[in-house]
């Protein structure tokens, strides 16, 4: 083969693989908040997100003083579902995460125990 035609491959192989996005380079951001209510913080309340474009689907529970973050996270819009014994669940449909940025989003759940009127 050519010796130019080569060069030709070589180049154009480098200029491909150069072009396409590593992991390290997708935008990244991250979601945290606290879980409370009427009492407090709640600790380990079931925090669950999915990514509505992906479909990417994560778990974690709040700390003792009600805390949660999801960390690394692609940016792009997220589903958040937030549940707790004793309390009443609630699903956010719309959290947006950044690139480079943290997004905060804290919930308050309501008493699944409440007395009717």
């Amino acid at each position: 083969m050519l010796l130019w035609a080569k060069f030709l491959i070589l180049a154009l192989s480098l200029l491909l693989i150069g072009s396409h996005p590593s992991a390290s380079q997708i935008a990244r951001g991250s979601l945290d908040g606290t879980i409370t209510n009427a009492s407090g913080p709640v600790a380990k309340a079931a925090v669950e997100i999915r990514n509505v474009i992906t479909g990417l689907f994560l778990h974690t529970e709040s700390d003792a003083k009600g805390n949660y973050k999801f960390e690394s996270l692609r940016a792009g819009r997220y589903s958040l579902w937030v549940h707790a014994p004793g309390n009443d669940s609630i699903w956010i449909p719309d959290v947006f995460v950044e690139n480079g940025h943290i997004t905060h989003y804290s919930v308050k759940l309501g008493s699944a125990h409440e007395p009717a009127s």
